[in-house]
């Protein structure tokens, strides 16, 4: 996919270097608030997940918390302080 319509929703690229399937947990909030979430599978390997985040949401900081699960239901949970981009006017 190129290019990116004006009206679309920001995202976050997000990286990930797993060495075996996890079941991962992203969550981006701010002031105690969920701004977007989401649920995915990774298989071992490099892996890329693009958070959408609402048109609505205003640029700045938030909390990005992931929290990763393997198949013997090990947890860990992996929080960033990171920049929602501002949206051109």
């Amino acid at each position: 996919m190129t290019g990116r319509d004006t009206d679309a929703s920001p995202a976050l690229r997000l990286g990930f270097d797993v060495d075996e399937r996890v079941t991962a947990v992203v969550s981006l909030s701010r002031a105690g608030r969920t701004i977007a979430k989401r649920t995915v599978t990774l298989a071992p390997g490099s892996r890329a997940l693009d958070l959408l985040v609402p048109a609505k949401t205003a640029g700045g900081s938030a909390r990005l918390t992931v929290s990763f699960t393997d198949t013997d239901g090990a947890r860990n949970v992996v929080t960033r302080t990171v920049t929602v981009p501002r949206r051109n006017a």
